[in-house]
């Protein structure tokens, strides 16, 4: 079981304003997401749920302490310490990977806890917030692979797979 940060970004680190994301608003295609989260575990905050439907998995969990909704077997609410959010979730489903969709909390709050990160760069000057600081995933993280390049909708954009 692997734990594994998918995210999309402008150059200076942007991934979200206003609950508006670059690759939405841009109508670029997020690479592999629904090829990665395919019988797997997404983890996504409550903003990124609220706002972004397609961001789930065969077991979607909500790392939120306000956010409200029916849960059942597939969608479920958890908070607090995230050593044991991701204990429990991997006791639930040792056999799947964990994908984590955003938002910043959620990427900062479980930094510590990823194993690969796929991070899709858009070289557009569109003005996000700078959210991500990529520095430290560019030079902290050993290995860093391009998985694709090209244009999607006339936009270019890069994706990096990186590893520890």
């Amino acid at each position: 079981m692997k734990t594994i940060a998918i995210m999309v970004s402008t150059p200076t680190g942007g991934i979200g304003i206003n609950d508006r994301l670059p690759w939405f608003q841009l109508g670029i295609h997020v690479e592999n997401f629904e090829e990665l989260s395919k019988g797997q575990v997404v983890l996504v905050g409550g903003g990124a749920f609220r706002h972004h439907n397609y961001l789930r998995g065969e077991v979607t969990y909500v790392y939120s302490n306000t956010e409200t909704f029916q849960e059942t077997d597939e969608l479920k609410r958890v908070t607090g310490d995230p050593q044991s959010i991701i204990d429990n979730i991997k006791a639930e489903n040792p056999d799947k990977n964990i994908i984590i969709a955003g938002g910043l909390t959620v990427y900062q709050n479980f930094y510590d806890f990823i194993d690969e990160w796929r991070v899709t760069i858009i070289e557009e000057s569109v003005v996000f917030n700078q959210d991500i600081n990529l520095t430290d995933i560019q030079h902290k993280w050993n290995n860093r692979k391009l998985i694709s390049a090209g244009q999607d909708l006339n936009q270019t954009f890069s994706t990096f797979h990186y590893t520890k």
